[in-house]
């Protein structure tokens, strides 16, 4: 009996192959919310209060509509919550999830800093590098 155990991400074992296409021969592939979760466990979210759970390395794309508006909620105490309203069809747009982080009040005063969940928008060629290293959740469409 093997037994099966997960590993912590390391690029290495990552190879990434470089290919030239003509701008016609890309699928259109815009109109799209992605949300990538952070490394560490399992990130708890709600999109127009639809609560989804996104496991590590992995990301959830929703089709959006334009003008409709998106609030993201990292659906904690002190966690962050936005509203995104696309204009049109013809952008995607990518957020990445974070974790509860706390870290120590560096203005001298003294105290903890608390975040319960963060939202932080990501430049499209990174989201992009990341959709071909994370896995794709099965709640996308």
């Amino acid at each position: 009996m093997s037994m099966v155990s997960l590993q912590n991400f390391n690029p290495a074992n990552y190879k990434l192959s470089l290919y030239f296409l003509p701008k016609e021969k890309l699928l259109e592939q815009t109109g799209y919310l992605y949300l990538f979760a952070s490394s560490e466990k399992d990130q708890k979210i709600a999109v127009n209060k639809k609560d989804y759970v996104i496991p590590p390395r992995s990301y959830v794309r929703l089709k959006i509509t334009p003008g409709e508006v998106y609030t993201i909620s990292t659906k904690k105490l002190l966690g962050s919550t936005i509203k995104v309203q696309p204009k049109e069809t013809s952008t995607n747009h990518y957020f990445q999830i974070s974790a509860t982080k706390v870290k120590p009040d560096e203005t001298g005063v003294g105290g903890l800093n608390l975040k319960s969940g963060d939202i932080i928008g990501l430049e499209k060629s990174y989201a992009e590098f990341l959709t071909t290293i994370y896995n794709k959740d099965k709640q996308s469409n």
